[in-house]
């Protein structure tokens, strides 16, 4: 008898907590990403100076010899101000997106977008890239050198093979040069001709690869202070290219962060997504038009003014979390139990 007063007790303090409304931000759900967009970092984080926590923020993983690197890292990178520092030593490569990550769009055309912002270097030969279908000693990459040239190559076990051709009608071509072979990025995109200084320092730049598994690579470029000019096409694929021949011979869908010798400067802004279009963007959100009828009155006729009565403020209701509802559940399965139990003194007496 007290094992089925007991559980009645505790089906009604359930009832009683299900029957109060839960609060919509309980029920708040995980943001959703635009279509398409595979990955995006904006660096936007506390500052950190050291350079292991500022990895496992990211969730990027060193590259060592041992995995299967060119070489071991020993850039140092850090949280600054919105952005990724970094400090360029020998070549470093950070595994970004992993073959697990990536595998689900094997065979699909993506593009991969960064700006870098170059500070001091060893030479004005070196760079900050992204590393398409990585997979240690074989993978895809755009070189932008900080003197404004670049290379649209291919790392194949050890050698590097071009995809761009000079002399292409289309001047797709990112030579270190200003001829009729091909015209340079800084004259591209600052109307400057190549003179093998550092002519990138300190103008950010934004960086659009894009990877067709059928039409091959294409490299997009602007100024990155100048976010409303369009793109300009700085390098392709060209069947004359020596490198044609490797692209897609691999199967490997890894994306690395590659620190191209001694470079300093600035990373920001990375983001993957399916297709070669445009950044994709959230769908608007649609509100929902309510149309109410106008109803016209006559106006009613002036009246001497009443003492007004002050209204007191009404009490507005907080919404229940789930704690309340437990706590509520609780008191009612309590209350319940002591009636019980002194209806049960109450017999035996």
């Amino acid at each position: 008898m007290k094992n089925r007063w007991f559980a009645l007790l505790i089906a009604a303090g359930l009832l009683f907590a299900a029957a109060v409304p839960v609060s919509a931000s309980e029920e708040t759900a995980e943001a959703k990403k635009p279509a398409g967009l595979i990955y995006e970092e904006t660096f936007s984080y506390e500052n950190e100076a050291d350079h292991s926590k500022t990895l496992a923020t990211l969730g990027w993983e060193e590259q060592t010899k041992a995995m299967g690197a060119y070489a071991d890292p020993t850039a140092k990178v850090s949280l600054v101000d919105g952005r990724l520092s970094v400090l360029g030593s020998a070549d470093t490569y950070f595994l970004m997106l992993t073959e697990e990550q990536m595998a689900a769009y094997a065979g699909e055309t993506i593009t991969i977008q960064y700006e870098v912002e170059y500070t001091t270097a060893s030479n004005a030969t070196r760079y900050f890239c992204i590393l398409a279908n990585y997979a240690g000693q074989k993978y895809n990459s755009f070189h932008f050198r900080n003197n404004g040239s670049g290379n649209n190559q291919v790392h194949y076990d050890g050698g590097w093979h071009t995809y761009d051709a000079p002399g292409t009608a289309a001047d797709v071509y990112a030579p270190a040069q200003d001829n009729e072979q091909g015209s340079s990025i800084a004259m591209k995109l600052l109307g400057q001709k190549y003179n093998g200084q550092t002519l990138f320092s300190e103008i950010p730049v934004t960086i659009r690869y894009v990877l067709d598994p059928t039409a091959g690579t294409a490299v997009y470029m602007k100024l990155a202070e100048a976010p409303e000019s369009d793109f300009v096409l700085v390098s392709a694929h060209d069947s004359t290219g020596e490198g044609v021949s490797f692209y897609g011979t691999w199967n490997a869908n890894a994306v690395c962060v590659k620190i191209g010798g001694q470079q300093n400067g600035y990373i920001d802004n990375i983001a993957v997504w399916l297709g070669n279009g445009d950044y994709p963007q959230p769908e608007p959100e649609v509100e929902e038009v309510v149309s109410e009828e106008t109803v016209t009155e006559e106006p009613d006729a002036e009246k001497p003014e009443e003492n007004p009565v002050e209204e007191k403020p009404k009490k507005v209701k907080e919404p229940q979390t789930i704690v309340n509802k437990i706590a509520i559940g609780a008191v009612a399965l309590f209350g319940g139990w002591i009636i019980v139990k002194k209806g049960k003194e109450s017999d035996t007496k």
